[in-house]
């Protein structure tokens, strides 16, 4: 238990200082620079629109210890004990991180397929300037609906907690990334979007 709660500390660490550093960034190269005039004119919308997003985040960072963390360590604590026992060490976390990136493929089409969850997923779309923050801006509903769909596939495929932590961190880690409005280098970011998903591709996704 010690470890675990080692994890998520360390889990929560890396991920503030990657989103700080993410923020900063974006605001020093951003991508997408309007005018000065405009800006200014703009500025209480653009402080509105950051308060709003960090409250997003404040909600649903309350309901992580409250309800995301408590559900997954109950499936994980639970699961169908079905592993070889040769499934372990670098090999397993490999494979529980490749499972649970195809589940998190599939329920975000869903979110966006099903009338029901895209009412909960409408709330991130509706942000309309993509930076570091909008990877903040979810429902907690959808927060709360992710992590009890996600204990099924924790359940049932027996996927440890610690892997679901490790999981936890790099998805917040791209969703930070790819919604970032962070200049790149050209060159770089045509080699980085044969690997991931990059601001320039992303924005696609959210394009009106």
């Amino acid at each position: 238990m010690d470890g675990i709660i080692a994890m998520l500390q360390g889990k929560a660490g890396i991920f503030l200082m990657f989103f700080a550093a993410t923020f900063i960034l974006e605001r020093l190269f951003p991508a997408a620079r309007p005018g000065v005039a405009a800006a200014l004119g703009r500025m209480v919308d653009r402080l509105r629109r950051l308060s709003k997003n960090l409250a997003f985040a404040g909600l649903n960072g309350a309901a992580s210890p409250l309800i995301v963390i408590p559900v997954s360590a109950a499936a994980a604590q639970w699961s169908l004990d079905w592993r070889p026992d040769w499934l372990t060490g670098g090999a397993a976390l490999a494979v529980d991180l490749a499972l649970l990136d195809l589940w998190i493929y599939w329920w975000h089409r869903a979110n966006h397929r099903l009338p029901f969850l895209w009412r909960f997923h409408e709330v991130h779309h509706l942000d309309q300037f993509l930076d570091s923050t909008s990877a903040l801006r979810f429902h907690v509903g959808e927060v709360v609906l992710s992590a009890l769909a996600r204990a099924g596939i924790i359940l049932v495929l027996d996927v440890p907690l610690a892997s679901v932590v490790v999981f936890e961190l790099l998805l917040l880690i791209g969703t930070v990334f790819h919604h970032s409005n962070m200049r790149l280098p050209p060159r770089f970011e045509r080699f980085l979007s044969a690997i991931v998903v990059t601001p320039a591709i992303h924005c696609v996704h959210h394009h009106a």
